[in-house]
């Protein structure tokens, strides 16, 4: 069974995953960034069971890509500890 990635997954967080992957390696300065763009807390909230789903079945029924979105989590863990 293959898992289709809905577009809504794809649309918002392709961007914060590509974002996350240039701030983890300090190519973008994150104060910089932390101060000019808002992280969608409420979308990620909205949809972590089906992230959780997708990522836990991207190679097929219980076959994980245990790197799913990587980027995109250590983005938001950053903004919530940054926030704090």
């Amino acid at each position: 069974m293959e898992v289709v990635v809905p577009c809504i997954i794809q649309m918002n967080f392709i961007p914060y995953e590509t974002v996350g992957t240039l701030l983890n390696n300090e190519y973008l300065d994150f104060n910089l960034y932390f101060n000019l763009v808002e992280f969608p807390d409420t979308f990620f909230t909205l949809t972590s069971n089906l992230i959780t789903m997708i990522g836990n079945n991207w190679y097929g029924t219980n076959r994980p890509l245990s790197d799913f979105l990587k980027n995109s989590k250590w983005l938001r863990k950053e903004y919530l500890e940054k926030r704090d």
